[in-house]
């Protein structure tokens, strides 16, 4: 038969911290200024944050296909000093 006595409080949990804890919580959240969001999130067109974002996905996307590029060149190139070895 199992033991149903309760387990013995831990410190810390529970009790009037946590309520006080989550009390302050609110209470900062409720009083804190609304956030305004930033020029990406509505679109101001001219914004550098836009410009910076638009240069980065460039960026990511010449790199890709560099890489592409370059994994390609270098099976040409190897096939390329194969043949002219002679090797198959």
């Amino acid at each position: 038969m199992r033991d149903l006595r309760p387990l013995p409080r831990r410190p810390g949990r529970g009790g009037p911290g946590g309520i006080l804890a989550a009390v302050t919580a609110a209470a900062a959240a409720l009083a804190a200024d609304p956030l305004l969001a930033c020029a990406v999130c509505y679109g101001k067109a001219g914004d550098p944050m836009i410009d910076g974002a638009r240069l980065s996905i460039l960026f990511m996307v010449g790199l890709t296909y560099g890489l592409l590029l370059g994994g390609v060149a270098l099976v040409v190139v190897v096939r390329t000093k194969k043949a002219k070895r002679g090797d198959t």
